[in-house]
């Protein structure tokens, strides 16, 4: 037998396939999501009508678990350069992340 064929008959084996990802996404430590209070609510959406594509921004927002579980996910903060704002779908594009607007808990535009 060659032994380039004989490496792979030892060559590690993963039998359960996605079994790691599902035990460390179990690690999270995950928080309930936090209703904004009406003046919050007022101050983003005034942030979300003053920025406009390539605006620096540095934004919060909830990351909730998946599809099925809304109520607890994390908080997330991040910086950057506004790639795109459709205030149609309510989204916002921010280094390559789609952000929902409901999802935004904070939001400051970096004056330059």
């Amino acid at each position: 037998m060659q032994r380039a064929h004989r490496a792979k008959q030892f060559a590690a084996f993963d039998a359960l396939k996605g079994y790691e990802e599902a035990v460390r996404a179990q690690e999270w430590l995950y928080e309930p999501y936090q209703e904004l209070s009406p003046e919050k609510s007022e101050e983003i959406d005034q942030q979300l009508h003053l920025i406009r594509p390539h605006d620096q921004v540095r934004i919060t927002w909830f990351q909730s678990r998946g599809a099925t579980d809304k109520e607890t996910g994390n908080y997330m903060t991040d910086s950057g350069e506004v790639q795109m704002i459709d205030t149609q779908e309510h989204i916002l594009l921010v280094n390559g992340r789609l952000i929902l607007f409901c999802d935004i808990t904070n939001l400051e535009r970096d004056e330059i």
